[in-house]
């Protein structure tokens, strides 16, 4: 039987703040909150997903998410896209559309998520909020000033000159929504982040040390309350405390509430969808489920793996013979040099060059950015691929995962080469140093997203075969040899040469040939016996 909406009550509607890098996003929420946020983000840009309720002047309570910028981050925007009930698009007005405004404002339309243009930056001199409206029509979006349904709103977020109007916008945009969630009943949220805070250290809970994982969860409808059973994903939590942004310790979180909650056994994944349990015992039968699903998902990956890889290797060895077989009937025959390169060539597959990276991070939705951005890397020669990823600080298991793939000798066309990505962690810990040191491991640290993927990125590159070109800068004609004494070598062959084409250098590389056949290919002459 369908819900009747008119009895239930209205809840603080969810905001998503989106746009491009450095437009102002952070800066919007810091006046909003009276908070300073930006200054401490790495490379002042934010890189994990945020939620926080902030009560306006007019009285309503509003929850914000605030997603980052960068374009490595789209799966978290999307997320948080598909979270918000209006999305606040900010565009920098000396800056324009860019292409995460694009992203974003497509994100927006595929959830069906109404927006409220915020054009930001508008005390700059170089500012045209005009120009950046006619933008927007050009992206799709069909503004009130040009006869449209969406609203634009100017503001200077560093002055807080036009937050009013902002305010009145979302105020008038979420009544007209008429945002509802029924506060009792059965709890359903999302996961927005999770991570595990190693400075908070261990906890004792039933004379047991229990690692201090910490998840974000949004409330969507019910209302949670200290010593609820809650499902996410494969793990489950009772849930002993639960504190706002703010640090505020609440016992009861009902619908549009975001919350930090603790009690998790597991690390759920940022994205999760959150379920409340009758019981205990009902949680643990439904991830017990799930991950054996998961297992079974898993195995049968690693199966297909296993079966390309066993592919690639049997090519591998099949071009490996065809090689040998050609040369062996280029001697039998007779072949010569030039005859060879007047054939047909052959088109042969490059050597496979793969970097296998672990990925580290200090929250689940930066471990997924890290992973989307780095796996589609590379090209035909070189390749990444992502070996594992988790949450937390690098540990013994990490390097000894990474030591298993650092080479593979079984395959004879592949090179394998394993490095450790460590996003916004502490560095390494000195009792890992020897073992890192002992396998060859490289551990790279980076706590800007595009610094690490240009990382990456140049790693691939010291990967790739240098490309060799040969330059004929002379010719000549071998006249005569002379026998040369050397103190204390002895006799050696010296090449009487009539230079014809271009000049010669005594640094340069030589090459002599005799029938079509190359007899010496090197620095010097003298060393060589059969000329």
């Amino acid at each position: 039987m369908p819900e009747d909406l008119s009895k239930v009550p209205l809840r603080p509607p969810i905001i998503t703040i989106m746009g491009h890098v450095d437009h102002g996003k952070t800066t919007l929420l810091d006046t909003l909150r009276k908070s300073s946020v930006a200054a401490n983000e790495a490379g002042g840009i934010t890189q994990h997903i945020g939620a926080f309720s902030v009560p306006l002047s007019s009285g309503r309570t509003i929850t914000f998410l605030d997603t980052p910028g960068h374009a490595a981050f789209l799966s978290m925007r999307e997320r948080g896209a598909n979270l918000t009930d209006i999305v606040v698009l900010v565009v920098a007005a000396d800056d324009g559309v860019m292409p995460q405004t694009e992203e974003c404002i497509a994100h927006a339309k595929k959830a069906k998520v109404p927006i409220i243009v915020t054009i930001n930056k508008c005390d700059r001199e170089d500012a045209n909020p005009d120009e950046v409206k006619a933008q927007l029509l050009d992206a799709g979006l069909e503004l009130e000033c040009f006869g449209g349904d969406v609203q634009a709103v100017e503001i200077s977020a560093l002055k807080g000159d036009g937050f009013k109007d902002l305010e009145n916008a979302i105020t008038t945009l979420a009544e007209v929504l008429e945002v509802k969630a029924p506060q009792d009943g059965a709890v359903e949220g999302w996961i927005v982040e999770s991570t595990v805070d190693p400075g908070r250290g261990y906890i004792l809970f039933l004379f047991q040390l229990t690692s201090r994982t910490f998840a974000t969860v949004l409330v969507k409808r019910g209302t949670l309350k200290q010593g609820d059973c809650i499902v996410a994903g494969t793990s489950f939590a009772k849930v002993r405390r639960m504190t706002t942004a703010g640090g505020k310790v609440i016992k009861l979180a009902p619908p549009g509430t975001p919350v930090e909650v603790t009690g998790w056994k597991g690390l759920p994944e940022a994205g999760d969808m959150v379920l409340q349990a009758e019981q205990e015992s009902h949680a643990k039968i439904v991830i017990n489920l799930r991950k054996d699903l998961k297992n079974q998902e898993r195995d049968l990956g690693f199966v297909d793996k296993i079966n390309e890889q066993r592919i690639a290797e049997a090519k591998a060895l099949r071009i490996a013979r065809e090689k040998k077989m050609v040369e062996e009937e280029n001697k039998r025959s007779g072949q010569t040099l030039p005859s060879i390169l007047k054939a047909e060539p052959k088109e042969e597959e490059p050597e496979e060059k793969i970097l296998k990276v672990l990925v580290k991070a200090d929250v689940s939705g930066s471990v997924e950015a890290v992973v989307d951005a780095i796996k589609d890397l590379g090209n035909d020669e070189v390749k990444v691929e992502v070996i594992g990823s988790s949450v937390g600080e690098i540990v013994e298991t990490d390097v000894s995962h990474a030591a298993l793939f650092n080479c593979n000798p079984s395959c004879l066309r592949r090179l394998t080469v394993a490095k450790i990505l460590g996003f916004n962690i502490r560095a390494l810990n000195p009792a890992l140093r020897p073992m890192v040191n002992e396998h060859k491991i490289e551990v790279i640290y980076h706590s800007i997203i595009y610094k690490l993927i240009d990382e990456v990125i140049e790693r691939l590159e010291a990967m790739l075969t240098p490309i060799v070109e040969i330059i004929v800068t002379g010719s000549a004609e071998l006249s005569q040899i002379f026998d040369y004494k050397v103190p204390g070598k002895g006799n050696r062959k010296v090449a009487g040469c009539k230079v014809y084409d271009g000049a010669l250098s005594i640094k340069d590389q030589c090459r002599v040939t005799r029938n079509g056949r190359i007899i010496f290919d090197g620095t010097s002459l003298f060393e060589n016996s059969d000329c």
